[in-house]
């Protein structure tokens, strides 16, 4: 019922943690056990879920009263499993006797827009649902994308290819959106048949074929020598494609 399922459970080394650590095991999910101090008993309760129902069984240290130890601890989950989709908080403690809840949002870094819909991508790559009364102004990512999806679907790609992919332009998107100059400067990026990408300018005629996602900072590299070398020593350009899509070269076309 959860085979490939990811789920985490506070406090799942001892008692009730551990009884609802085993019942999701059973079921098929993988299991990542939150434990404060007893590392002995957190381990036991891994090894038998990994003995007993044959799933992946993984323990973290961590004091869920501290959020950046938290935050550290989710993130280590989510690198050795991928992501998470159970959550079950059976231990907690405050120290004012009050329950404090820390809510954030996740912010789109780029839509992903195709002719039958498309989706929000944010910065880690967890996508989710177009919303009908807001658009984010972000990135635009559209044409010929190879990601097939469930309408209002959240969470990570499930195809292995398709996640291949997505996971190389999502390296695109993250180059663009740490460099000030690219993030100012390109506003859309055009997917083509096969997945080859084509980036658009905010000013200038000229469209830049970077290929497939890859050699990123290389391609980069090589469009800025364009800019430094070539555009600026020209009044006006007359190129509609400045193509970076082979290693070593630079073609600009009119």
């Amino acid at each position: 019922m959860l085979k490939g399922k990811t789920a985490i459970v506070t406090g799942g080394s001892r008692g009730i943690g551990a009884a609802i650590v085993s019942k999701l095991a059973s079921m098929g999910a993988n299991i990542a056990v939150i434990y404060a101090g007893n590392q002995t008993a957190a381990e036991a309760v891994c090894e038998k879920c990994r003995k007993d129902h044959g799933v992946e069984a993984k323990l973290y240290q961590c004091n869920v009263a501290s959020f950046e130890e938290t935050k550290a601890a989710v993130a280590a989950i989510k690198a050795d499993f991928g992501t998470v989709h159970i959550l079950v908080n059976n231990a907690g403690v405050t120290k004012d006797g009050l329950l404090h809840i820390r809510v954030t949002q996740r912010r789109p870094v780029v839509r992903f827009q195709k002719a039958e819909g498309g989706f929000y991508a944010d910065i880690e790559g967890f996508v989710f649902p177009l919303q009908s009364s807001y658009a984010s102004h972000v990135q635009i990512v559209d044409g010929e994308i190879p990601v097939n999806m469930k309408s209002g679907h959240k969470g990570t790609i499930e195809d292995p290819e398709e996640k291949a992919w997505f996971d190389r332009i999502m390296n695109v998107i993250r180059y663009i959106e740490t460099s000030r100059t690219w993030k100012d400067r390109i506003v859309q990026i055009h997917v083509s048949d096969g997945g080859e990408l084509t980036l658009i300018p905010r000013e200038g005629r000229e469209k830049f074929l970077f290929g497939q996602p890859v050699n990123i900072e290389n391609k980069f590299s090589r469009l800025e020598s364009y800019y430094t070398a070539i555009a600026s020593k020209e009044e006006k350009t007359d190129y509609r494609t400045v193509s970076v899509e082979y290693d070593g070269q630079i073609v600009c076309r009119k």
